[in-house]
């Protein structure tokens, strides 16, 4: 809807300041104590919300100034007062932070009534997400192996019923195109209350549809501390559970098998020798620790 100006309006009020020593959109490092919160944000957190974007600040530091404008002088001191960002200064007031840095908004520009719109406006006018975009970034971190599922959640931020189903639904929306698939999935789905929930019908599903996905993976065991993941194409699958079969026949367990070919092998021989039918590895995957994961 066009927005009409309303004729022989009342003038603007705006707050006496002392000096105007700012420009509109300066940014200012400004002591904490010279900060205050309006009385008419609408906004609030839970305490979830909160303590992510406490753990949030830790990750990152401060990277978001305040939106503030210059009120009136107190004791000799310019005071200003928040347009946007309440939440981080208190954020920041909870970790006895002197000074915070601050986007400043001149008042003859901003006046108490644009303040208000804009402290919900500037809550609003975030965008939204892009449900296919959002899939393909979910799918990305989880190929990279740098995430486990079960902790994308907590690192995109979703601590709300809402973002949780988003979540839900960008998982679905990653499965292979297997009709089977994702139709056990939908039949489960309600059951879905946790990202624990999730991340079990995922492996469920992984498990027993494997031969529709490109890759499978082994798990190297350690005493349940560390262990290594080990991808295998899938055709490779087969192979390996008739030499499982194959050896529970011969009344030995394929675990004591594996270790016993991993003792004897001599890694640097059989590199040499099979050098034509082996992957070379990626730069970052040369470690470890880059293989690995542990308490």
């Amino acid at each position: 809807m066009a927005k009409t100006k309303t004729k022989n309006a009342a003038p603007k009020k705006v707050e006496e300041i002392a000096k105007k020593d700012f420009k509109h959109g300066e940014i200012r490092n400004i002591p904490i104590e010279d900060i205050s919160a309006n009385d008419w944000n609408p906004n609030e957190m839970t305490a979830d919300e909160f303590n992510m974007l406490s753990e949030n600040l830790d990750d990152v530091d401060f990277l978001q100034p305040l939106l503030v404008v210059p009120t009136a002088i107190v004791e000799g001191r310019q005071r200003y007062r928040i347009i946007d960002g309440e939440q981080r200064f208190e954020a920041q007031r909870l970790r006895d932070v002197l000074e915070l840095p601050c986007v400043i908004a001149d008042p003859e520009r901003v006046p108490e009534s644009k303040q208000k719109f804009q402290t919900v406006r500037m809550n609003k006018i975030k965008g939204s997400l892009n449900t296919k975009k959002f899939n393909a970034l979910v799918e990305d971190l989880v190929k990279s192996g740098e995430y486990k599922f079960d902790e994308l959640a907590h690192e995109f931020g979703f601590v709300d019923e809402d973002e949780f189903d988003l979540l839900i639904a960008s998982a679905r929306d990653s499965l292979p195109d297997n009709p089977d698939m994702r139709k056990e999935f939908d039949a489960a789905k309600e059951d879905i209350k946790t990202v624990d929930d999730l991340s079990l019908l995922l492996n469920r599903l992984f498990t027993k549809y494997g031969d529709s996905l490109p890759y499978n993976f082994m798990i190297l065991d350690f005493g349940g501390k560390e262990h290594i993941w080990v991808r295998m194409p899938s055709k490779e699958f087969g192979k390996a559970k008739a030499h499982a079969r194959e050896a529970m026949e011969n009344g030995i367990t394929f675990d004591s098998i594996m270790s016993r070919v991993l003792t004897l092998m001599d890694v640097g021989k059989f590199v040499e020798k099979h050098r034509d039918f082996l992957e070379e590895a990626k730069k970052e995957e040369t470690t470890i620790e880059d293989l690995t994961d542990g308490d």
